[in-house]
């Protein structure tokens, strides 16, 4: 399995989030309406995640969807953090042209940290309406 890694090197006390992104995958082609997903947990209660494609504000995820998976990758982790660690986006494509594109995930927490939990690159592709 895939675990991410971050590293926080600066001296906020602000304990970061962490996560990962499980769709899009890495240089994936889509189109049409698109559900980005993933999962975030923070100490300090995750309260918003956020998506960036190539550098511009995209919007807010639904946060707080089921994730077992976490649970049971991460069986030390609070329950109260793992249980509902989950994100979801409907991503409409037709925004953006065709091409390779640069997605971002950044959380805030409830203390107002916010912390970039990982990005991906993807490929949109309408003309061809691969899905």
């Amino acid at each position: 399995a895939q675990i991410p890694v971050i590293f926080d090197c600066n001296d906020d006390p602000d304990r970061p989030s962490w996560g990962d992104i499980y769709t899009p995958e890495h240089m994936e082609s889509i189109s049409g309406t698109y559900a980005v997903t993933g999962w975030a947990i923070d100490y300090d209660r995750v309260v918003e995640v956020e998506l960036y494609i190539d550098g511009m504000w995209v919007g807010f995820a639904d946060f707080g969807l089921p994730s077992p998976e976490v649970t049971d990758a991460f069986p030390w982790y609070p329950l109260s953090q793992t249980r509902n660690a989950g994100f979801y986006y409907d991503l409409d494509t037709t925004n953006w042209t065709d091409g390779e594109h640069l997605l971002v995930v950044r959380t805030r927490d409830w203390w107002g940290g916010k912390t970039f939990i990982g990005e991906r690159s993807f490929i949109i592709d309408n003309l061809n309406k691969v899905q």
